[in-house]
């Protein structure tokens, strides 16, 4: 993955002592944490959750640790816990499985060709927002 916005390390490390961001927005998209959870928001009809709201949720249950911004005291960074990864790497493990699952019927040439057309519509998407 090339994406200058994507930490290549996202696997937890025996050695840290604290926890590293989750999520790093990328500015040359315009991402923000506000607008992330936004977006969630957005596609879930009938759910009017702030992002205040959902952050102290996943803080309550412990996937998440909020510490004020040093550029920006206003502002909070949000890092995962270990406990928060572990529920991620968990979860993303059981989206990969059912991914696997569907593309399974295809062979690789119709396997190409979806995940090129997915592309195209990401792109589409992204250039709507």
């Amino acid at each position: 993955m090339n994406d200058p916005c994507v930490s290549p390390n996202l696997s937890p490390s025996a050695d840290e002592p604290a926890p590293r961001p989750a999520v790093e927005p990328c500015p040359e998209r315009g991402d923000s944490v506000d607008a992330m959870l936004r977006q969630w928001a957005e596609r879930r009809p009938g759910v009017d959750v702030s992002s205040s709201e959902v952050l102290a949720r996943l803080e309550q249950d412990g996937w998440i640790v909020r510490t004020a911004s040093p550029d920006d005291r206003r502002r909070s960074l949000v890092s995962l816990t270990a406990r928060g990864r572990e529920e991620f790497d968990r979860r993303l493990e059981d989206h990969l499985a059912v991914e696997r699952e569907l593309l399974s019927v295809l062979d690789s040439r119709e396997r190409l060709v979806v995940v090129g057309a997915l592309r195209k519509l990401l792109l589409v998407l992204e250039a709507s927002e």
